[in-house]
């Protein structure tokens, strides 16, 4: 009895010790702005849209949207351009978040795909917002924390990739672009090649290859395939290609929503192979990125999505291109 009870409190000392560790992480992260990050020459500005523009986001996850292009969007629909969204999962393994607001370790599968609905709403109230409808918002459904496998792994319809919290190889979702889906890296660039063609957007904006999230990178390597297979069926079609970082060495800290902090390249982006926008937010476009924000509820469970999604608020948002991809090449 006296061994159980000692084993108990060792364990509960380490959950202490590692909390405040945790803690004094967040305060640093949250207060502290990096000092890997270029400042000393101004940025371009991003190219603005026009009324004639389709714009398409491409993203990962709910929420990456809004956090990464919240200002810009807005700016876009205010004049005239057509903004369309596409998310490839539905979020529905937030697995951190999900096991502190339910106090539990092992979810049932129906909470899963719950969450991934919920997830879905968050995302849909907050793009309405902006002016966007049902019908320019896509959900292909894939599996959240599974997109580097069926980039690497599952790539064949005939090998499709299981989950492993829905515990199924086809999207569970009703809301899903294509019903006949299933969990391959070949049907989700088909899914997207698809979009492409259907919506013939001028402007693609998708994750960077160096963001540190593997479903991240996962979708900038399947964007850019079904781009180059829709762009050999349809010559004509060249769309102007942007990215943006979500994940990366404490890129978007400090983590404050203020409109005194700005985000800025990192060094250990070699900045010669890349041509970085800025798009500056007026401060009506800062508190209305603010307020949306705050509609992704599910992710403040978490104090660590709680910092990242904030320390997106700031006075601009940034974007690169890659120097050999534009419109017209």
């Amino acid at each position: 009895m006296k061994l159980h009870v000692r084993i108990i409190g060792l364990f509960l000392c380490a959950l202490a010790l590692t909390f405040l560790v945790l803690g004094a992480a967040f305060v640093m992260l949250a207060v502290f702005q990096p000092q890997h990050m270029q400042s000393s020459e101004p940025l371009d500005s991003m190219p603005l849209p026009s009324h004639s523009d389709r714009i398409m986001l491409v993203v990962a996850h709910p929420d990456d949207e809004f956090l990464s292009s919240a200002g810009y969007m807005m700016y876009a629909k205010q004049h005239g351009a057509q903004v369309m969204v596409v998310i490839v999962t539905s979020g529905e393994a937030s697995l951190i978040a999900d096991t502190i607001s339910q106090r539990r370790i092992r979810l049932p599968v129906r909470y899963y795909i719950q969450e991934g609905e919920h997830r879905e709403i968050e995302s849909l109230q907050a793009l309405h917002t902006l002016g966007l409808q049902n019908s320019d918002i896509f959900f292909l459904g894939f599996p959240t924390r599974g997109l580097e496998y069926l980039l690497l792994k599952n790539w064949s319809v005939n090998d499709p990739y299981r989950s492993h919290y829905t515990k199924v190889t086809i999207p569970p979702f009703d809301s899903v672009f294509d019903q006949t889906s299933n969990y391959s890296g070949e049907k989700l660039t088909q899914d997207l090649q698809r979009l492409f063609e259907i919506q013939n957007p001028t402007i693609v904006i998708t994750h960077s290859s160096y963001d540190q999230n593997d479903d991240h990178r996962a979708v900038y390597y399947l964007v850019n395939k079904a781009l180059q297979q829709a762009q050999a069926k349809l010559p004509a079609f060249l769309p102007e290609q942007f990215y943006f970082l979500v994940h990366y060495y404490q890129y978007s800290f400090p983590a404050r929503a203020n409109y005194q902090y700005k985000l800025l390249p990192p060094l250990r982006i070699d900045s010669n192979s890349f041509h970085w926008f800025s798009f500056p937010l007026t401060s009506d476009e800062f508190l209305f990125k603010k307020q949306g924000i705050m509609l992704y509820k599910s992710q403040f469970a978490n104090p660590y999505l709680k910092l990242l999604l904030n320390s997106f608020v700031k006075q601009n948002e940034l974007f690169y291109q890659e120097p050999h991809i534009s419109r017209g090449q």
